[in-house]
């Protein structure tokens, strides 16, 4: 059991860790509901401290069904918590991209896509769009985990030469230094989940760091038509369009993507 002013929570189990934090399934015992209770790591800086709050304040601006909901957040015993919706017998993007149909795949990154598009609208960037942050619900997809996400009025929380993200699906101007990061930088990432969708392969890998840095710079690899015999001219050219380098190449949003 943990505790903050005015909040009790039952921990049953948990349910996964990151860089961040750990997320537990518990139960509010003042609401009397399941959640999802996501507590921040005992040492941490200010900063870190304050991006893992934003994420709260972030999300519980979106009120879309293709984006996970916030209830609350707070301290308990000096680290930051957020509660979460409860999304029971969840899976991730990431446990079934590859085991269902293509149309239900394709359907699943479209949903992602209008979640994206929402946020875009309210001024979000969410900036680590990836298969482990798509919980598959009921059949359909929720976005979470806006840990890394930008707000329009939001103070900037990284310092120079941060890349945030995921490497494999970061935009190119994500691991610019400095380079400001738009909507545009989640379609990148779109992209990726699509050319993941219609060919089972990541479009961008590398033996190091460097070299897959390089290739996304580049903005070099295999059209997806060359990988899978399956793929319509029409969704690979919405694929291509979605992995250009230049940002104004791409389309602008995610509403646009789908």
């Amino acid at each position: 059991m943990v505790s903050d002013e005015g909040a009790v929570f039952l921990l049953q189990r948990e349910l996964g860790r990151g860089g961040m934090g750990v997320v537990y399934q518990a139960y509010d015992d003042r609401l009397g509901r399941p959640v999802a209770l996501k507590i921040g790591l005992a040492r941490d800086t200010e900063k870190r401290l304050k991006r893992f709050l934003r994420e709260g304040e972030i999300a519980a601006s979106l009120e879309h069904p293709g984006i996970v909901r916030v209830h609350s957040s707070g301290t308990i015993g000096g680290r930051p918590y957020l509660c979460f919706e409860l999304v029971a017998a969840a899976s991730t993007l990431s446990d079934s991209i590859q085991t269902l149909p293509l149309e239900e795949r394709l359907r699943l990154v479209v949903e992602v896509g209008e979640a994206l598009g929402f946020a875009h609208a309210k001024g979000v960037v969410h900036r680590d769009v990836k298969p482990e942050n798509v919980l598959i619900d009921d059949g359909h997809a929720r976005l979470t985990d806006f840990g890394v996400a930008l707000g329009a009025d939001q103070e900037r929380l990284t310092n120079t030469g941060t890349t945030l993200g995921t490497p494999y699906y970061a935009a190119p101007e994500q691991l610019r230094d400095g380079h400001r990061v738009g909507p545009s930088a989640d379609v990148w990432s779109l992209g990726v989940l699509l050319y993941e969708a219609l060919t089972g392969e990541l479009p961008f890998q590398g033996e190091s760091l460097m070299s897959l840095v390089a290739k996304i710079n580049a903005g070099f690899f295999e059209p997806p038509r060359e990988l899978s015999g399956t793929v319509s001219p029409a969704l690979e050219a919405v694929c291509l369009k979605a992995l250009q380098v230049e940002t104004e190449d791409r389309y602008p949003t995610g509403s646009e993507f789908a």
